[in-house]
């Protein structure tokens, strides 16, 4: 239900919101050749859109492997750890592990009858990132694949947006990195806010259209984009979160557990609504 809603509040929007989607989405850049369309897929379909989403830029306390989703910069649970960001070759080996389980289904739907090897199997990224870097790394690996294509929203992103520069919180304390986030950075007036949410909505748009999902569990915007492609194609698609589980957010244990004081706090004040 929440992702059938989500695209009712995103056509919510007023004129000027609308107006700089639109002027975002005009810029769209094509790598590799013709991309999937973003209909819906029939079970024989080999090819695939997958949207991909990196938050990167000013996130990045440390780089972590797949499964290290840990977050916890006060070491409410422990030892500090700072966020954590990722490679993007652990983002594209999800994008590849999904289109290999997605042609494995079609195969069997087509009795066999497709390329057990992929060939003339497309994967279409669909890519939103704060990371101007990301754009080009995917480019690169696209323009080495037969298989590969890549949509992006080619705009002015991260540090053009205003006020720091892409992965200046690395090896960074909390109270340190904290001053660079994009929320502090907008209370101080240091940002282009139209230029961020012009990114934003035009960059929810595109991945909406996806068949299939790679994010990261600790970013609100991952999460609003896979609700957005169940509201487009009424149903949960094939996703992948290369940080740890949904169910987990964070200051959690493994098991999801909220560690002091905030699990403390949540008892004091009871559930949120």
């Amino acid at each position: 239900w929440a992702g059938l809603l989500q695209g009712r509040v995103l056509t919510a929007m007023g004129p000027r919101a609308a107006a700089l989607r639109e002027a975002a989405l005009a810029r769209i850049d094509e790598v590799g050749g013709a991309a999937v369309s973003s209909r819906l897929l029939r079970p024989r379909d080999c090819s695939i859109r997958v949207g991909l989403h990196v938050r990167r830029g000013d996130a990045c306390q440390r780089w972590a492997a797949p499964a290290d989703g840990a977050v916890d910069p006060e070491g409410d649970c422990g030892t500090a750890v700072g966020r954590p960001c990722y490679a993007t070759s652990h983002y594209l080996h999800a994008v590849r592990s999904l289109a290999r389980a997605h042609q494995a289904r079609s195969r069997s739907h087509a009795g066999g009858a497709a390329s057990a090897n992929g060939e003339g199997c497309v994967t279409t990224i669909l890519l939103a990132s704060d990371s101007p870097s990301v754009a080009l790394e995917l480019a690169a690996a696209v323009a080495a694949s037969r298989n590969l294509r890549l949509l992006w929203v080619n705009i002015r992103r991260g540090a053009d947006w205003g006020g720091t520069a892409e992965l200046s919180n690395l090896g960074l304390g909390a109270a340190a990195a904290e001053a660079n986030f994009i929320e502090r950075r907008n209370s101080r007036g240091l940002l282009n806010r139209s230029a961020v949410l012009g990114a934003a909505l035009a960059d929810i748009s595109l991945l909406a259209t996806a068949h299939a999902f790679v994010g990261t569990a600790a970013s609100w915007l991952s999460r609003l984009a896979l609700l957005c492609v169940i509201g487009q194609s009424g149903s949960v698609p094939p996703f992948a979160l290369v940080d740890r589980p949904m169910a987990e957010l964070w200051h959690t244990t493994k098991g999801g557990a909220l560690c002091p004081p905030h699990g403390a706090a949540r008892a004091r004040s009871g559930p949120r609504q």
